[in-house]
């Protein structure tokens, strides 16, 4: 029996969920020699761009979280929140695995049972415009998210009884997405 090791790259905000993508996890086993080469681009904003109103400049800070399912914001907590929101209201509980759930609230083994017999409804995210079955999740992108691009792996055989994984930025950012205020509260005041 070989034992798998999954290594999750997420930026410090993001949390591993059922929809995270294959590029960001590997799988590593003993006698692995893996090197993970990436990018990152980041988003600076404005101090100013924490006094408009979130719906307007749509996204959140990690501070202004309203999930009970982790207490700060990202896009990947909130599609949790969405998932765990989603099962309590089509089969009245939660999977036990799922994050802040208490224990009245978690699946029996006839709420086990419909979550299974939903699985695709409650599991697969979709787009609001998509005729697909899924679930459908209003979350915002978080502010201050950073977007990871992974170049290449390199994998080699090694003796040790272990594994070895080296992440390697491939080269300093060169790319910064900036969130700016153009007018803000005072702009409006005349005197």
């Amino acid at each position: 029996m070989k034992l798998y090791l999954q290594v999750y790259m997420f930026g410090k905000q993001d949390v591993p969920t059922l929809t995270s993508l294959a590029a960001d996890v590997l799988s590593v086993t003993p006698h692995m020699h893996v090197k993970r080469y990436f990018t990152i681009k980041e988003i600076d904003n404005q101090p100013e761009v924490k006094d408009v109103n979130i719906r307007q400049r749509k996204c959140r800070f990690n501070d202004e979280s309203d999930l009970d399912v982790y207490r700060y914001y990202s896009y990947s907590a909130c599609t949790v929140q969405c998932r765990k929101d989603a099962q309590m209201n089509k089969c009245g509980c939660a999977h036990h695995l799922m994050p802040n759930t208490t224990f009245k609230n978690q699946c029996k083994f006839n709420g086990l049972r419909c979550l299974s017999a939903n699985y695709n409804e409650l599991s697969i995210l979709k787009a609001k415009w998509a005729n697909k079955t899924g679930l459908y999740c209003e979350c915002l992108p978080s502010c201050t998210e950073i977007e990871l691009s992974v170049l290449r792996d390199d994998i080699e055989g090694i003796l040790s009884e272990y594994a070895v994984v080296e992440l390697i930025l491939d080269r300093l950012p060169t790319e910064r997405f900036k969130r700016n205020v153009v007018k803000g509260k005072l702009d409006l005041v005349a005197f």
